[in-house]
This record gives C-alpha cells, structure tokens and sequence, in this order.
C-alpha cells in the first residue's frame, strides 16, 4: 500500500539545519521523484526550541513565520 499526506515537518532553526543539511538535497530529490509537492524552511537568526515559548531560546518571529507556514499548509493541502 503506498500512503501520500501532505504535512509540514516541524520547523528547524539554522543551527540544527546546518547540522542536518547533508540530507537537505537527498530529501528534496526523494521529494521531488516521488511528485511530492513540498518546501523546505529553515529559520534564519533562530535557535534550536525557537518555537518554545517557555524556554530561553524562544524568538517570536521565527515561531510567528513558522507558524504561518504550518497554517497555509493545512488550508492549501487539507482544506
């Protein structure tokens, strides 16, 4: 059985995005091959737990942007 969904992954933060980036273009391709609609965000200026907004490391407009990007995922993709 093959099961497509369209979902936004948690948002990153540039730190923990450079330490991921290897992957970055393999994802995109897997993405892309398989005509999964897709974009890739990384926050700029924002540090690891930037959505937290308990912690120390929260930063309001990464979290709002991230936020946003969630959001337009859900109206475009589930309605």
């Amino acid at each position: 059985m093959n099961v497509r969904a369209h979902t936004p992954m948690p948002p990153t933060d540039e730190d923990h995005g450079l330490r991921i980036d290897a992957s970055r273009p393999a994802a995109a391709a897997a993405l892309d091959k398989a005509a999964v609609p897709h974009e890739i965000y990384v926050a700029e200026n924002a540090d690891h737990a930037f959505f937290n907004d308990t912690g120390q490391r929260y930063n309001p407009a990464a979290a709002t942007e991230a936020w946003r990007r969630v959001t337009d995922c859900y109206a475009r993709y589930l309605g």
